[in-house]
């Protein structure tokens, strides 16, 4: 991540300083986001962000909803929810300016290895090198997912690592729910703090361990 983040000073930026916990995701989103179209494994674009861990940066889920909320309707922010996670898009500069790369902009040290072969001494093992280094960013990556996951979950649970592995264990398609199980079980807790507002019965969380082994962020609730 590069590249400057300048902080303009406007009437809308005193505003929204008014509402901190609004112009704290908003810095978030502005940090966050990609300033390239350089490869990246979540296809992020040039302006988008993941934002879902917002615990993370001191948010409750329903500050972390009515900063959405704001940021939507006074147009600072798009946000769509992926496979990957909710994706924020920053929509202009009001506030934020992050230097988004011009198209056709080439990065300073891009070409220094041009004219390297294959052939060349080094050459397999940088692949080896690159490949391995992918799949561990790929590996760390999903566990901070499920990680979220386990700190979003209300319900009784183990250490982090057990669950993983319990979990990886019990689904082939691990990889694939990964990315999805903080979002989903986001929306059963908004699902079951609907129901208490309605004064209608809300069954006891299970423990995680249960929760995974049965699949249940499938469960629709309400």
């Amino acid at each position: 991540m590069n590249g400057y983040l300048m902080l303009k000073r406007a009437e809308e930026t005193i505003e929204l300083l008014k509402n901190p916990l609004t112009f704290g995701l908003l810095t978030i989103i502005a940090v966050r986001a990609r300033r390239t179209d350089t490869l990246n494994v979540h296809n992020l674009q040039p302006g988008e962000a993941l934002i879902g861990d917002f615990k993370n940066y001191g948010l409750t889920q329903k500050q972390y909803r009515n900063a959405k909320k704001n940021l939507k309707k006074w147009n600072l922010a798009a946000f769509k929810g992926t496979s990957k996670g909710t994706i924020a898009t920053l929509l202009d500069t009001r506030i934020y300016d992050i230097n988004v790369q011009a198209k056709g902009e080439r990065r300073g040290k891009q070409g220094a290895n041009k004219g390297r072969t294959g052939g060349e001494p080094g050459a397999t093992n940088n692949k080896g090198k690159n490949a391995n280094n992918e799949n561990n960013e790929k590996e760390a990556e999903l566990f901070q997912f499920f990680k979220e996951g386990v700190q979003d979950y209300p319900g009784v649970k183990r250490g982090v690592q057990t669950e993983y592995d319990n979990f990886r264990k019990k689904h082939s398609d691990w990889k694939d729910v990964c990315p999805l199980l903080s979002p989903l079980i986001g929306v059963q807790i908004m699902a079951r703090e609907k129901m208490l507002e309605n004064k209608e019965f809300v069954p006891p969380w299970k423990h995680f361990a249960t929760y995974i082994n049965n699949r249940c962020w499938e469960t629709e609730i309400g």
